[in-house]
């Protein structure tokens, strides 16, 4: 009987790890959908979004160590000519960020305050015993 248990118990596992896989395939389907759709309806030039290079990264939180993915796009500038460097101005390097983004912007502020031309952190949390690090920076 107990044998007979286990195996339903095992069963049933197993349905619901195929059930959440499948969600959130369906999920990462709809969302990719959505952004096309998003960036035709809003007359966007799709190719003007092919210059954005397009960033995956897979990451655990303390509480689900399975990794998600985080997809994001990123602006890359121009290429100087006969240079395969990027032009980017040290003295006007700008940080922002939004929720856990505005908490990572004071964390980086706090960590490298003379990287940073100015700051905006939006809805974000910081640590008030590290602001005599960037008190100069505009925000």
């Amino acid at each position: 009987m107990i044998l007979i248990n286990d195996m339903n118990s095992i069963k049933q596992k197993l349905v619901l790890f195929f059930l959440w896989g499948t969600a959130n395939f369906i999920d990462l389907a709809a969302m990719s959908y959505w952004e096309s759709k998003d960036i035709r309806t809003k007359g966007v030039d799709p190719d003007l979004v092919g210059q954005f290079e397009s960033l995956t990264y897979q990451f655990s939180t303390p509480t689900y160590k399975t990794p998600l993915p985080f997809h994001a796009r990123f602006p890359k500038p121009a290429l100087i000519e006969n240079n395969q460097k990027y032009p980017v101005d040290n003295n006007r390097i700008y940080i922002t960020g939004y929720s856990m983004g505005g908490y990572v912007t004071w964390s980086m502020i706090a960590r490298y305050p003379d990287l940073f031309a100015a700051a905006s952190p939006i809805c974000g949390c910081g640590d008030p015993t590290t602001v005599s690090k960037f008190v100069y920076l505009p925000f």
